[in-house]
């Protein structure tokens, strides 16, 4: 007996994703509420629509609490960095030099939101481009909303070849590419053409969210010869250096952009900005300041916490002097991100470093489950293992502590101010970690209980030889549902190749959407969402951001879908 595939069951799949994007769309409740609603339902329908017994469930619901510790682990680091950035007024001392070294405050959003993100996204991931770059793009005069929507647009294109080609590795593991160099040469080519495509057209919307048309029109040639750096680079590269796919195309395109600032077009002309603060009426700002910050409508005044809001950090500057007054150079305050990346670097691309450390790892035994339609659940004795060492959270936390040693012995930070650095981390660490772990209870739930396979069953047997086409959709959904575009692969990978074989279609265009659509996803994964809204000082924002970022979604999602279905 099988899991029964038919509107009832495909219905009750769909539940739970349903309920949860209205909740944070339309209803705009805040992600750990909806997500509790959401696990409450799940529990209900794999309990008595698809007979997954209470050991099973438990089981699935341990295997969430495990899968979300790695991204608590870079959830922490990430918020204290941000906390030390703050307290050394380092974002002050980047918002001057990028004022000094960029003149044109466009190409300063480009540098950060689609570079930097995208830098960063090379050697780290899992949420790090976002909880570094959106506070960096408030200091510079961004509204926190968009300071978080640019960055989450900006880095997707390296969803698949970012932490060093991880979610790529995963792809390529659990299907025949491993074993097939032609089909894996095929499938790294058309998934550079999908993100590549993603990552031009990325340039296109950051320009059209900065200004409209104009700003489109003012950034063209950055936004060709950035987009094309980046494309090429990732292309060439996925060939026969794919963990360098990631890290090598955006070093160059860094250091393209402060040549573009030296061009005369963006030396003499600025352009009128939608999403800088200083286009926010004098009005609107004192009577942001009289409200509470969570009852704010976030696409209204866009602002952070009273005392983390660039307005106010700005006026202080100005009136003891920018440049004269900053304790921290702009290398010193750029160093928790030096040396974050030098460390991975380092750690993951020297073999011998990289085998000595991924010696030490942890995982959990579990024992074969079934439901009672028969659905297995197969026994993995190192489940969800982690090599602590080699893990983002690990690189950030080593970072974190070598940069606050550093700061205090320049004497721009008292040590006795990290008892208070570390109860603010803590306190605001605990809904986004506590989202995530929710979230990833209800993926392992309706993975387990057979919900995800009957959603993708059912769509498949309706759309027949059409599937294709939506293809990259399901690694989309899979990237939402579980946070992480590895996980998208490593669960829906091999069902993907095995819809190429039924529909008689090429497998390695259907694993390159698969992946494609997976980084598409990381735009609206929960952690990078949650990251984003915590650092920038917008918790509760996270379902109007999705729902900006929908219509992207679904523009790329209809070009890749046209190119999968024509060319497979």
């Amino acid at each position: 007996m099988t899991t029964p595939v038919n509107l009832i069951t495909w219905l009750a799949a769909a539940l739970p994703i349903m309920v949860l994007l209205y909740l944070l769309i339309i209803k705009k409740w805040a992600v750990v509420d909806a997500a509790i609603l959401g696990v409450s339902i799940t529990s209900i329908t794999a309990f008595f629509i698809f007979k997954a017994p209470l050991t099973t469930m438990s089981y699935e619901i341990t295997k969430g609490v495990w899968n979300s510790l790695s991204i608590i682990a870079v959830i922490l680091p990430a918020i204290f960095l941000y906390e030390l950035s703050l307290r050394t007024r380092a974002y002050d001392s980047i918002q001057a030099a990028l004022t000094r070294l960029i003149p044109d405050k466009y190409i300063q959003v480009l540098a950060i939101g689609w570079c930097f993100a995208s830098f960063l996204q090379g050697p780290s991931g899992f949420g790090v481009p976002i909880a570094v770059t959106a506070p960096i793009l408030i200091g510079i005069g961004i509204k926190p909303f968009y300071a978080v929507l640019i960055p989450l647009v900006g880095h997707a294109w390296a969803g698949t070849y970012g932490t060093l080609a991880l979610g790529w590795q995963a792809l390529v593991q659990q299907t025949f590419l491993a074993n097939d160099a032609n089909a894996y040469l095929e499938a790294a080519s058309w998934t550079t053409v999908f993100t590549g495509l993603m990552a031009v057209l990325a340039g296109f919307v950051i320009s059209y969210f900065y200004g409209g048309f104009k700003a489109i029109y003012h950034g063209l040639p950055a936004i060709l010869l950035l987009g094309a750096i980046i494309s090429i680079g990732q292309y060439l590269t996925s060939q026969h250096f794919s963990a360098l796919s990631a890290v090598l195309p955006t070093t160059l395109a860094l250091g393209a952009v402060f040549l573009i600032a030296k061009l005369p077009r963006y030396q003499t002309k600025q352009i009128t900005s939608f999403i800088h603060l200083e286009s926010v009426s004098g009005k609107e700002l004192h009577a942001s300041n009289e409200k509470n910050d969570s009852n704010i409508a976030p696409e209204v005044s866009n602002l952070p916490s009273k005392e983390n809001r660039p307005d106010n950090r700005l006026s202080e500057q100005k009136k003891v002097g920018m440049d004269k007054t900053l304790p921290l150079t702009f290398i010193q305050a750029l160093l928790p991100y030096l040396v974050l990346v030098i460390i991975s670097v380092i750690v993951l691309l020297i073999p011998s470093v990289k085998d000595f450390l991924t010696q030490y790892k942890m995982s959990f035994a579990f024992p074969e489950t079934q439901t009672a339609y028969g659905h297995i659940n197969t026994a993995n004795a190192n489940y969800g293992q982690i090599s602590w060492l080699t893990h983002s959270g690990f690189f950030l936390l080593l970072s974190a502590l070598l940069t606050t040693l550093y700061y205090a012995h320049k004497r721009v930070l008292s040590l006795s101010q990290i008892p208070s650095m570390l109860l603010i981390t803590l306190d605001k660490s605990v809904p986004p970690a506590l989202s995530i772990m929710l979230l990833l209870v209800m993926s392992k739930l309706m993975t387990g209980s057979n919900q995800i396979g009957v959603l993708a069953a059912g769509t498949a047997s309706v759309t027949g030889a059409y599937y294709a086409f939506f293809a990259p959709v399901v690694g989309t959904i899979g990237t939402f549902m579980s946070s992480s575009n590895v996980s998208s692969n490593i669960l829906l990978a091999q069902f993907q190749s095995s819809m190429a074989n039924i529909t008689g279609q090429n497998p390695a265009i259907f694993l390159a959407a698969q992946t494609s659509g997976g980084a598409l996803g990381t735009m609206i994964s929960p952690s990078n969402l949650l990251l984003g809204v915590t650092t920038a000082g917008i918790v509760g924002a996270e379902g109007s951001i999705i729902k900006k970022l929908l219509p992207i979604i679904g523009l790329l999602l209809l070009i890749v879908g046209t190119l999968t279905q024509w060319f497979s």
